[in-house]
């Protein structure tokens, strides 16, 4: 049973790396501050030759900035940390060069937030991806967030303060650079330590299937009109309040645009709800309301007013139809928990989550009467196992048909 004993091999194999004088623990770290184009091209030409090279960013979280924009950009190999302040005027191209090298593997902890960005602000297409996240989870960690692996194989506290700072502040101080450090100085040490894990276990394959299929993760803009974005506005307003939600919505976004910052900094959606359902009559009504932005209650005061009044105006508004999945018959429903105990019970066997195995989403299209390899070619198990699985599942659920039957 490979799954029994895959945590213990694993603190085997990092018991070996901690005691490699070469791989560094604790706060031993150093790192290089990139802040000129000649540092930024010579970092590049440093790492021409490496085959792999683990990377991260730092963005403008919407705690702090309206406009979202990169800060930092961290590489690293085994033996140097680089960190890259992208808020300077420097060309990224070598960095970019960098990361769209099929030759070289890109070691990123949990890819989708970064890929994301670097599609939204560069238009950047990594490949070559190996994601520790996914392979922790495929070598049957529980906990596989990065601070929890790092602390487990190498010793090391990240400092999850920083995990909300505002990155767009300069100068870092040195303990957000070395937080930043952090994320990257022990990524290729942990991918080493997973990779032979995955090739003991027969399933690189498997994982490799999964990096492949997160590189063709991009960022996908919210094109949802501003009220349908408001929390609690579904089950909180009606047409018309809808319509002063979106009135208001829409200034909030210009005022926050303005002044950078994320639109709850301007007024929290309660506060927006509040002024859609019960509207002041007045500036002077207005200024008495809690938490607006002082801008609100003084210099935006008038246009507030004339929001909620347009909204009054408006035609009323109401939500699209909800995409509702068609409901399984009461037979289909005995299928899908007979898939449920399937899954459970492989999940077991190889000692992973039950979700790596296969989505819930695939077990319902299977319990509904899709085909099993039409569902399979959605799910990255079909390239480690697949045809083994498919089998298991054509039993299973001929098996219950003739139950059924009977």
């Amino acid at each position: 049973m490979v799954g029994v004993n895959t945590i213990q091999i694993l603190e085997k194999v990092s018991d070996t790396f901690l005691r490699n004088p070469e791989v560094r623990k604790g706060d031993d770290l150093s790192s290089e501050l990139i802040t000129t184009q000649d540092a930024l091209d010579g970092m590049a030409q440093r790492l021409a030759g490496a085959s792999c090279i683990a990377f991260d960013l730092e963005c403008a979280s919407n705690l702090h900035r309206y406009v979202g924009r990169v800060c930092l950009m961290q590489l690293a190999t085994h033996d140097e940390v680089f960190l890259v302040d992208t808020l300077l005027n420097l060309n990224l191209k070598p960095i970019q060069r960098i990361l769209e090298n099929s030759a070289v593997e890109i070691v990123i902890h949990d890819t989708g937030f970064d890929l994301r960005s670097l599609d939204c602000y560069y238009g950047w297409r990594p490949n070559h991806i190996f994601d520790t996240l996914i392979a922790a989870r495929l070598c049957g960690h529980q906990k596989f967030g990065l601070a929890s692996l790092l602390e487990h194989f190498f010793e090391v506290t990240s400092l999850k303060k920083f995990q909300r700072a505002d990155w767009t502040k300069r100068p870092l101080s040195e303990e957000m650079l070395s937080y930043a450090a952090l994320d990257v100085s022990h990524l290729v040490a942990l991918r080493d330590l997973f990779a032979e894990q995955l090739e003991k276990n027969e399933r690189m394959e498997w994982a490799s299937a999964i990096f492949e299929r997160s590189e063709e993760t991009r960022f996908e803009p919210d094109e949802r009109p501003l009220f349908e974005r408001v929390k609690r506005a579904r089950i909180s307003c009606d047409g018309r309040e809808l319509a002063i939600v979106q009135e208001l919505a829409i200034l909030r976004d210009e005022i926050a645009r303005e002044f950078d910052l994320p639109h709850f900094r301007i007024f929290r959606d309660e506060v927006l709800i509040a002024l859609a359902t019960d509207p002041p009559v007045n500036a002077q009504a207005l200024a008495s309301r809690p938490g607006l932005h002082p801008q609100c209650q003084k210099r935006y005061a008038p246009r507030l007013i004339e929001a909620i009044d347009r909204g009054k105006r408006m035609p009323e508004l109401c939500y699209p139809p909800s995409k509702k999945h068609p409901r399984l018959s009461a037979s289909c429903k005995k299928l899908l928990v007979s898939l449920r105990e399937w899954r459970e019970r492989e999940a077991s066997r190889l000692g992973v989550e039950e979700n790596v195995i296969l989505s819930t989403r695939s077990l319902k299209r299977l319990a509904g009467g899709e085909g099993i390899d039409t569902v399979l070619q959605e799910e990255s198990i079909n390239a480690w196992q697949g045809e083994r699985i498919a089998r298991e599942l054509r039993d299973l659920i001929s098996e219950f048909k003739n139950r059924s039957v009977d």
